[in-house]
């Protein structure tokens, strides 16, 4: 997804649980995508409606994607249009039920703090001298 407030704030959500984001710029081509969900093994990708349709093209060639949650605050026919994906191999989340998902939970979750040294992020490069590449960045770094 490009980058916005939703994306912000899912970022900092996943390095609070101690989870690691890996970001990918969505104007790379087929390839690059496939390489770095691929190389980064993700199960969940974050991304922005309007890239729907190019995620599930690839999907067959990305078998560890199997959820996608995608910002649908600026979309008033996100809801509808979602049902135009027939895959029942990923999972389609609006960003919007997942927050209301978490507001209904009445589970006390708690995490464990991240170490400095862990990977918060994998920053992958424009791929502008062949497919792209990982850049580590630890919770130190940030």
């Amino acid at each position: 997804a490009d980058t916005c407030a939703d994306w912000f704030t899912c970022a900092q959500s996943i390095l609070r649980i101690g989870s690691t984001v890996a970001t990918i710029y969505s104007s790379l081509n087929d390839e690059g995508i496939i390489h770095g969900l691929n190389e980064t093994e993700v199960t969940h990708v974050i991304t922005s409606h309007n890239l729907l349709n190019k995620l599930m093209k690839l999907k067959p060639q990305i078998p560890k994607m199997s959820k996608i949650i995608f910002f649908d605050s600026n979309n008033n026919q996100s809801n509808h249009s979602i049902e135009n994906f027939d895959n029942k191999d990923v999972s389609l989340i609006a960003l919007s039920d997942l927050v209301e998902m978490g507001r209904q939970t009445t589970e006390e979750l708690s995490y464990d703090s991240p170490n400095e040294e862990d990977i918060a992020v994998l920053l992958y490069t424009s791929g502008s001298t062949g497919v792209p590449k990982g850049v580590k960045i630890t919770h130190k770094n940030l």
